[in-house]
């Protein structure tokens, strides 16, 4: 392993270490963990913009740290490098690129370690020019720590992708969807409709899946053009379909990206605090929602009849130090759907007493006290 990403793999290892004693048991498996894209090879656009999601394979093996360096061509012009939907819960920095050294770094891991296929992160790039190849590939300084107690590398296959670049209009179907709009956003509607312009005589094959890498058969499907998938449950789907002209060859397959969310987030607490040594004194809230499918995007607080004001976590000093009014928050995830908790006021007299740090059953007790206390006064008078 060369210099340049030794120290890295030593943080690493040192960060992730620990993760090891949560795993029951852990058995090596012989097979390289894969790194890969999807799409691995399509023919795009020039001009548009594409997401090549950077996926792992652990096969059998379980890891908890990756330093991973993706080289591209002349031919690509990165425009961002995310995390979305990454399998990785800690990152040791946020992932990067320059178009100096032609390099997209991701480096993090996740704790308790992983086992299983899953995205790491995502590159989201274009090409100007028509008639050529972009190529994606993995530089060969990348890593990938076993999750078992040492940190030790594992072996890895390194899958390179290539991308015809094809002038607008040229040799592509034009898959569209009327009720996803946005391969990379959440929706919660309960059905997908698709659609594509049709070729006079053309037979198409198609399918939905959970794997990106599933291919439709030689099938020919109906209906055509236009179609509507109803009952999918949560998750991340990919509409893969390729068209057959009369007398030709099967077209290269397109994809569509579909995310679909229709559960709310799931139960949360909310919790009132004060203490003199947080916010002044003053009373805040406490709270943690989760999200299975899309993840929480946000909350919204609203106190009394005022407007919900936006937090993306807790804590939240309250603006009615009183607690006359009742308190909504609300969680959404990033499909839209949302998780309500209200927090009714307190009651009069515990806003009263309470405020004075009084203990009511204390007062109460005094006053009775008092009252008994003037009655034997009074009786021997």
């Amino acid at each position: 392993m060369n210099r340049v990403i030794s120290k890295r793999i030593i943080s690493l290892s040192t960060i992730f270490v620990f993760s090891y004693y949560f795993v029951i048991s852990y058995a090596s498996a012989a097979a390289p963990v894969q790194l890969f894209f999807i799409p691995e090879n399509a023919d795009v656009a020039a001009g548009d913009i594409i997401k090549s999601d950077i996926w792992l394979d652990t096969q059998g093996n379980s890891i908890n740290a990756v330093d991973i360096t993706v080289s591209y061509d002349q031919a690509v012009e990165v425009l961002s490098a995310e995390k979305n939907d990454s399998i990785l819960n800690l990152w040791v920095e946020e992932p990067s690129f320059s178009d100096t050294t032609r390099r997209a770094k991701f480096i993090g891991g996740r704790v308790g370690g992983f086992a299983g296929r899953g995205v790491i992160g995502q590159l989201y790039w274009r090409s100007a020019g028509a008639g050529g190849k972009a190529v994606l590939d993995f530089d060969r300084a990348s890593a990938v720590l076993l999750n078992d107690g040492l940190g030790t590398p594992a072996e890895l296959e390194l899958r390179q992708s290539g991308y015809n670049i094809l002038a607008k209009g040229e040799g592509l179907l034009n898959l569209s969807s009327a009720s996803h709009s946005d391969e990379n956003m959440w929706y919660n509607q309960p059905f997908v409709r698709l659609g594509w312009p049709t070729t006079e005589g053309a037979v198409y094959s198609y399918l939905i899946t959970r794997d990106p890498l599933q291919t439709p058969d030689d099938t020919i499907e109906e209906p055509v053009g236009n179609i509507k998938l109803s009952d999918l449950t949560d998750g991340v789907y990919y509409f893969r379909i390729k068209e057959k002209n009369p007398g030709g060859e099967w077209s290269q397959v397109v994809s569509r990206q579909i995310k679909i969310d229709k559960t709310p987030p799931d139960e949360f607490e909310v919790k009132i605090s004060r203490s003199p040594e947080l916010f002044n004194n003053k009373y805040f809230l406490s709270f943690s929602a989760t999200d299975a499918a899309s993840g929480l995007a946000y909350y919204e607080i609203k106190e009394g009849d005022g407007e919900p004001e936006t937090v993306a976590r807790a804590p939240y000093v309250l603006r009615q130090q009183k607690r006359n009014v009742p308190i909504t928050v609300r969680a959404l995830d990033k499909a839209g759907n949302d998780r309500t908790v209200v927090i009714a006021p307190l009651p009069l007299w515990e806003r009263l007493f309470g405020s004075l740090s009084i203990n009511f059953r204390l007062f109460a007790g005094l006053i009775l006290v008092a009252v008994m206390a003037l009655f034997i006064i009074w009786r021997r008078r």
